[in-house]
């Protein structure tokens, strides 16, 4: 057994609810609303969009142990294995694949993305954005953490 899932001790009726969550305690850009410190600068900033803030939220609360997601993010990985982080060797390995062309995609959104937004944003705000914490290597964590769960902004769109 994986240790996943769930087990019922009863009969589930077709479109019974068997599980109920109340949104707080759910990852998304809502919930990361009540770090005001950090929305706060992103007021501050143009151009970063509801997906990027949940991944500096992310970054930033990862790090922070009196934050209340701290228990969360203490039982992820260090390291996920995703195409964000194979090394040019490894890519050889997909070329000729649909897969190659979207790793290398990925790939450079992403430093992009990371490029675009520091050193600025740990300059100008030294104190929500620490250098040693907004790393590329914390960043690729943080977008591997959410690519892998499927936190996209269309799947929480509707809620």
């Amino acid at each position: 057994p994986t240790g996943r899932g769930l087990a019922a001790v009863a009969d589930v009726a077709a479109g019974q609810r068997v599980l109920e969550l109340p949104k707080c305690v759910l990852l998304t850009h809502a919930a990361g609303q009540a770090d005001t410190e950090l929305w706060e600068a992103f007021s501050h900033v143009d151009g970063v969009d509801s997906d990027t803030q949940l991944l500096l939220f992310c970054m930033r609360h990862h790090k922070l142990p009196s934050s209340p997601w701290a228990p969360y993010f203490r039982c992820l990985p260090p390291a996920f294995t995703t195409v964000l982080n194979f090394s040019p060797q490894q890519l050889c390995y997909l070329y000729g694949s649909p897969l190659f062309d979207e790793a290398v995609r990925a790939q450079q959104q992403s430093q992009e993305l990371y490029e675009a937004l520091f050193p600025a944003l740990s300059g100008a705000f030294p104190d929500i954005f620490p250098a040693e914490t907004f790393s590329w290597p914390h960043f690729v964590w943080a977008r591997s953490l959410l690519d892998s769960r499927d936190y996209s902004r269309s799947r929480w769109m509707a809620s």
